[in-house]
């Protein structure tokens, strides 16, 4: 299960009120990474943990700059899914 505590600090959230659906969004990008290519996902992984970051900074549209985490995200994804370390 994803860091919750490190990924709402992240975001800024402070109650636990959100954790349901945080959890939610983290399995759609796990799903997501899946369908690239990415099938080795651990969630201790930084790089991981950091694509955890973007999508869901992406999907709350974080600070208004929601089109930028996207990109960040599709970025760090796609390079994952180009890394043979993710793609085993």
């Amino acid at each position: 299960m994803a860091d919750l505590a490190r990924l709402k600090t992240a975001l800024r959230i402070s109650h636990n009120k959100l954790d349901e659906e945080i959890q939610y969004n983290v399995d759609a990008c796990k799903k997501d990474m899946m369908r690239v290519g990415i099938t080795v996902i651990n969630e201790e992984d930084s790089a991981i943990q950091k694509v955890f970051e973007l999508y869901l900074k992406w999907q709350y549209d974080f600070m208004g700059e929601g089109e930028r985490y996207e990109k960040a995200y599709k970025g760090m994804r796609n390079g994952l899914s180009l890394c043979g370390e993710y793609n085993v």
